[in-house]
């Protein structure tokens, strides 16, 4: 190779000894030591004369090109690069000569490796023609097709998120740290019934409907203190019409190059048809499917939203005679009958009242807030109006009823349940076709 290594061992320095009990003298070390470092370093240093001729070529040159360095001393810096990289390269070397000392811009080449490849390398050139050292122009070569390999990652990364982000059928959001919008989808744009140019001079707050507000903003601010790596919830948007549609959104934060939260991330899936099959799905759950009234859990999801200390009056109601109907004329026109008696009675409860079939010939009412005296006289009109006739296909059926009543807080809605039924079992026992007060009240 060139000199470079070669002048620091010449002869020692002053005061200092070629070897000392046979070891090495310190100069030496510190020539094994530098030619390790530039053997072991991940670039390749290199220097050529005033006419391009290469005098060092760094032992890294075997592990980044694949060939002794050696070789190529007194061989053109050119013959190692790219044709089509050499006028850029050539511009740059004059540069470096024609201003003086110091390192330069960097530029990028191709240079040739043993295997006949060509590989990606950042040049930085520095003018050391007038150090007596060196004598040439430094050149520092470092491998680039890992940071290129990298970018291309990250290109490829950010083509990928574009089309999601583009082309998703869900709506999707990017925004600023204080929630105004910075991008938006077409299916977001679609969701909420504004284009894209309406929606970016507005935020978050003045799309989201006012009742879901706290807990979006809760949501957000849990991400953005890293409590969580995203935050999901069920909440209503509000379209430019004035409806409201509901939504699941995810939350997620988008970090700046500092690696601290720049942009909020929300994906945003309409669920309205969804939510109002589950509801519908959720309601036929608790209505009997033959009378259209509650069923035995549709009553007990209703007096479990009352508060406990509601007072409350269950009329338990028991038909009388229906058996004879079903062995007499069939199922169909026992059914018949449980759906005109069904009627009656929803026809003597208010809105805030609630009546269900509990299975089989069993009625239950339940009043909120009631004065006795009126459920009493409410048990009545309900007992007379269930003892008409009930005209079917082949001809009028006569049903009774035994009722049961019985008062109380909410909270022992069940145990008011079991009274008013032992009461209605009392009212049938005695004839039927009548009220009986539970034990009580």
């Amino acid at each position: 190779m060139s000199t470079i290594i070669d002048e620091i061992t010449d002869e020692p320095a002053p005061g200092a000894s070629a070897a000392v009990d046979g070891r090495p003298t310190e100069r030496h070390g510190r020539v094994a030591f530098l030619e390790a470092a530039l053997a072991n370093s991940s670039d390749l240093l290199v220097v050529i004369d005033d006419a391009a001729t290469l005098t060092y070529v760094s032992a890294a040159s075997q592990r980044i090109l694949g060939r002794d360095g050696a070789e190529w001393i007194g061989h053109s810096v050119f013959e190692l690069l790219h044709p089509d990289d050499a006028t850029a390269a050539a511009e740059s070397l004059v540069t470096s000569v024609d201003s003086g000392t110091g390192v330069k811009d960097p530029i990028e080449v191709r240079v040739l490796h043993a295997d006949g490849t060509w590989r990606e390398v950042e040049i930085v050139a520095n003018n050391l023609l007038h150090d007596p050292d060196v004598a040439g122009i430094l050149i520092n070569a470092r491998d680039v097709a890992e940071r290129h390999a990298s970018q291309r990652r990250i290109r490829h990364a950010n083509r990928r998120f574009e089309q999601a982000f583009t082309r998703s059928p869900i709506g999707m959001a990017l925004t600023d740290l204080d929630g105004r919008f910075v991008r938006v989808n077409h299916a977001l744009c679609e969701l909420v019934g504004r284009n894209a140019t309406e929606l970016l001079t507005m935020d978050m707050t003045q799309v989201v409907h006012h009742a879901d507000l706290d807990a979006v903003q809760s949501a957000a601010a849990t991400v953005l203190a890293g409590e969580a790596p995203s935050a999901s919830l069920e909440q209503r948007f509000r379209r430019a019409d004035g409806r409201s549609v509901w939504t699941r959104s995810t939350i997620t934060v988008l970090n700046g190059d500092d690696d601290r939260p720049a942009h909020v991330l929300t994906q945003i899936e309409d669920i309205e048809e969804r939510r109002t099959l589950l509801q519908q799905l959720r309601r036929s759950a608790l209505v009997d499917p033959l009378t259209s009234l509650a069923n035995r859990a549709g009553f007990a999801e209703h007096v479990e939203q009352l508060a406990p200390s509601t007072p409350v009056g269950v009329i338990a109601i028991d038909l009388d005679r229906f058996k004879r109907i079903n062995d007499q004329s069939g199922h169909g026109a026992g059914d018949a009958v449980l759906q005109e008696v069904a009627r009656r009675i929803d026809a003597q409860t208010r809105r805030t009242d609630l009546a269900a079939r509990m299975g089989g010939d069993e009625f239950v009412i339940v009043f909120t807030d009631p004065d006795p005296d009126q459920l009493l006289a409410s048990a009545n009109r309900i007992v007379e109006r269930i003892a008409q006739p009930i005209d079917l296909a082949d001809g009028p059926r006569y049903v009774g009823a035994s009722a049961g009543v019985a008062i109380g807080p909410a909270a022992d809605a069940a145990d008011l349940l079991n009274r008013a039924d032992d009461a209605s079992y009392r009212s049938k026992r005695s004839g039927g076709s009548r009220v009986v007060l539970a034990d009580g009240g």
